[in-house]
């Protein structure tokens, strides 16, 4: 994997807590204070874009301790159970060669990371979302409805991209065994 792959999904990740942090600013200080001249803007791209980056780091840690912990010792589990062997010899057997299916079990990782982020991140936007719609848009016309809307799409999103890392991480550790396996009987 690139690093530049790397850094694409660290924004990609980074993005979900920068939404997050940006509405739970907007219920603390209210709009005013994001009312920046337009000619300013571009100027900021790059600091944002650096804060963005680092935010990905930070949620991808947490979020990795978080699924680690609690959701993959029982995955693992059920697919190196009954082997001597186990996931980690086995990734590093199959990504210490550099073939299109080493490539394809990268892949496979970079949209674990950005599932399990995504996941955390939905929480927090639900979270920060509550908060702006209660502390900013209390009065507004349709508060309810868009309330719940919100509530429900942000924990949706988070459930369904804790299922697909879910699924992700089943197959990568099947596909890795796989390989390992392959790799092994060839020699």
């Amino acid at each position: 994997m690139s690093t530049t792959n790397l850094f694409v999904e660290l924004i990609v990740i980074g993005i979900g807590a920068a939404i997050a942090l940006l509405l739970l600013v907007l219920a603390i200080f209210g709009f005013k204070l994001f009312q920046l001249k337009i000619a300013l803007w571009p100027i900021l791209v790059i600091p944002a874009l650096s804060l963005i980056y680092i935010f990905g780091i930070v949620v991808d840690r947490i979020a990795d301790f978080i699924f680690e912990k609690f959701f993959s010792t029982s995955i693992r589990q059920s697919i190196y159970s009954h082997s001597s062997r186990n996931i980690y010899d086995d990734r590093r057997l199959a990504l210490s060669k550099q073939t299109p299916i080493t490539e394809q079990l990268l892949y496979a990782r970079s949209r674990l990371r950005i599932s399990r982020g995504w996941s955390i991140n939905s929480i927090l936007i639900a979270f920060s979302f509550v908060l702006l719609m209660f502390h900013r848009l209390g009065n507004y016309k349709n508060f309810w409805g868009i309330l719940i809307f919100g509530l429900i799409f942000f924990v949706s999103l988070s459930i369904f991209c804790g299922v697909a890392w879910k699924m992700l991480k089943y197959s990568d550790y099947i596909k890795t065994k796989e390989y390992a396996d392959f790799l092994r009987s060839r020699h």
